[in-house]
């Protein structure tokens, strides 16, 4: 479908769900890259006038139109939301190793809402996606955690 997986992956950090939901065709068509694809997710599956910091807000991170093909410097993707500063439109993007991750692990992008009770995070393997106790991280500096996840795997 036109370099996409076709799939997009929605988590929910209140309830602890995972649920994939089909990319549309036409949207693959006309929203092409992270931000356009993106956008069009956060209208349609995020409430209207949802404040920033509410459990229904999403944070999107998707991968940009080119993660693994063979275009030079394709590997880009891009984190969208609704800003807490402006309540508008909010979007980065990067390069680096996410997109490509991100169609490898079978998505077009991964949706998060809700608010988790204690420390978790997104583990994605073969396809599968789950939310993990992350608490035996907290209050770890960043290369703490990350050995400690790596232990943890």
């Amino acid at each position: 479908m036109y370099g996409y997986v076709g799939k997009l992956l929605f988590v929910n950090l209140s309830d602890h769900t995972t649920e994939v939901k089909e990319l549309p065709e036409e949207w693959a068509k006309d929203f092409v890259g992270g931000a356009a694809l993106g956008a069009r997710v956060l209208w349609e599956y995020m409430p209207k006038n949802t404040p920033a910091f509410d459990e229904k807000s999403m944070v999107g991170f998707v991968s940009g139109a080119f993660n693994n093909t063979p275009v030079f410097f394709g590997a880009r993707w891009t984190a969208c939301s609704k800003s807490p500063f402006n309540d508008q439109w909010n979007d980065a993007n990067s390069g680096g190793y996410l997109g490509p991750m991100i169609r490898k692990a079978g998505y077009d992008g991964i949706f998060i809402n809700g608010i988790a009770e204690k420390p978790v995070y997104l583990y994605i393997h073969q396809g599968k996606a789950e939310i993990r106790d992350a608490s035996f991280m907290w209050g770890k500096t960043g290369p703490e955690a990350e050995e400690a996840l790596y232990k943890e795997l």
